[in-house]
């Protein structure tokens, strides 16, 4: 599949959702090769691996300071968290961040 054809379908697209009066953001919905990974739901997702996106990480860690700091309960939020990322190929990056905060027994029930 060439360059050339990955541009005619995405203007064929433009022109059908025009139809529809839908838009998309035609600044990042460039055609791109998969093995650079396609961002979706807080995952880079590449042919044989998902990711979880760095900022996501980073920023699960902020709140989880937070929440540990306040005094209100962490392993709602915890579970919610390891539920969510349990889809990409996070077990590395789930045991430490909760080794980090010395949560780990916490995560197992």
């Amino acid at each position: 599949m060439s360059q050339e054809q990955l541009w005619e379908w995405r203007a064929a697209i433009l022109q059908r959702l025009a139809k529809f009066r839908l838009t998309i953001h035609e600044d990042s919905a460039l055609p791109k090769p998969v093995e650079t990974g396609i961002p979706f739901l807080g995952f880079v997702v590449y042919p044989y691996q998902r990711l979880l996106k760095r900022r996501k990480g980073i920023a699960y860690c902020r709140r989880l300071k937070r929440l540990l700091r306040s005094g209100r309960p962490v392993k709602p939020s915890i579970q919610g968290w390891i539920n969510h990322v349990r889809y990409g190929n996070t077990f590395g990056l789930r045991k430490a961040v909760l080794a980090r905060f010395d949560l780990l027994e916490d995560a197992n029930g």
